[in-house]
């Protein structure tokens, strides 16, 4: 078993989140991985990373800003026309629910 944490970085803004640590588990012939879609829930701040590692520092000298787990677990306006991956096109009303997380690093260019 493998634990791991990832840094979702914004294709359309220099915006990155810090995302919860999780476990993967690979099987004997060291192939297998386990991904997932992140979601606002698993965001979160600089602090429970380990503090050897530099990425937060790593991203803010590239320009980046780390997306506050409290800011992208806001919930989007009613109405805002967002497409993201998350939703089916001919969904009605499909940006209710949604996160300001999911509009940033979910959305279809």
């Amino acid at each position: 078993m493998t634990r791991y944490a990832s840094v979702v970085v914004c294709r359309i803004a220099p915006l990155a989140a810090l995302m919860k640590v999780v476990e993967a588990r690979v099987a004997l012939d060291g192939k297998g991985s386990c991904g997932y879609l992140p979601v606002s829930d698993d965001l979160v701040s600089a602090v429970p990373w380990d503090t050897r590692q530099r990425i937060p520092e790593i991203l803010a000298n590239y320009g980046y800003q780390i997306l506050a787990p409290e800011i992208g677990r806001l919930r989007l306006p009613d109405g805002l026309g967002v497409d993201t991956l998350l939703t089916s096109k001919d969904e009605k009303d499909c940006y209710i629910g949604h996160h300001v997380f999911d509009a940033w690093f979910h959305w279809m260019d």
